[in-house]
């Protein structure tokens, strides 16, 4: 992709975590437990491994270590799975761009005290939910930049594989401790949805369709995802068709949303 372009991307994508941040501003304020909840599950070598998904971890004051750690154990109980609450090494996923980024969380991290309790990634999401697929045409630069441009810079595709190789290989966590992902934004919905939705696109999503997929994702957020959780959650449909030839569903029309604003099941 060419450096002007990845400069303009970078310069929209920070646009678009504004808006997405003023959108999201009023769901942030300390964890949600309705808008957590266990995504997947795998046991290497008889360690359990989870994925879960959620709101930002932390409210005014602190980040929410503590609580996330109760909400992983009982939404693992939900599924009659035990959750090593006790030894758990927790990979902090944050979705978060440059605007929405939260001190309480990267310090939780820093601090060498913490070490032991696991790590931070910081993957943000943003280039990529600037269009929908369905402006782009003709249908050949569409594909080009579903397989490929898009990614440039939100990197999708090869950090959901970071996350099922943590999952199906026992790479994430040190000295065989059970290990606990959690993928996040700030209100748990749209860069998480969209997140989430790419990982069972990829990984879970035999003899399933688009619109349940994305039905799913609006159960466990609560609401619609806006305008940029649609326009990736629609590229990566786009090119999960192309790469493993399963058939979702219209992948260029999910939800009808207002340009850069909510959206709303069909």
């Amino acid at each position: 992709m060419p450096s002007v372009f990845r400069l303009l991307a970078c310069a929209l994508a920070v646009a678009a975590a504004c808006a997405t941040l003023v959108a999201a501003s009023s769901e942030s304020s300390g964890l949600k437990y309705e808008r957590f909840h266990l995504v997947d599950f795998n046991e290497v070598k008889g360690v359990p491994q989870f994925l879960f998904r959620g709101n930002f971890p932390a409210n005014a004051t602190h980040f929410e270590y503590d609580t996330m750690k109760e909400f992983m154990q009982k939404r693992a109980r939900e599924y009659s799975l035990a959750f090593p609450i006790d030894d758990v090494y927790i990979i902090d996923v944050s979705l978060n761009n440059i605007v929405d980024e939260d001190p309480l969380e990267t310090h939780f991290w820093a601090d060498p005290a913490n070490k032991a309790k696991g790590r931070l990634y910081q993957w943000p999401i943003g280039a990529s939910s600037l269009i929908r697929p369905r402006d782009v045409k003709p249908v050949e630069e569409r594909n080009k930049q579903a397989l490929k441009d898009i990614w440039a810079i939100d990197q999708i595709p090869d950090r959901i594989s970071t996350v099922h190789d943590f999952l199906t290989r026992g790479t994430g966590a040190p000295d065989n401790r059970p290990l606990a992902v959690y993928v996040h934004c700030t209100a748990g919905c749209d860069r998480t949805g969209a997140f989430i939705g790419s990982y069972r696109m990829e990984y879970m999503g035999s003899n399933t369709t688009m619109p349940e997929l994305f039905h799913a994702n609006v159960l466990e957020c609560g609401r619609v995802p806006n305008y940029f959780g649609v326009a990736t959650t629609e590229w990566y449909c786009v090119r999960n068709e192309l790469t493993s030839q399963q058939q979702l569903g219209d992948c260029l029309d999910i939800a009808k949303c207002k340009p850069f604003g909510k959206c709303e099941e069909h």
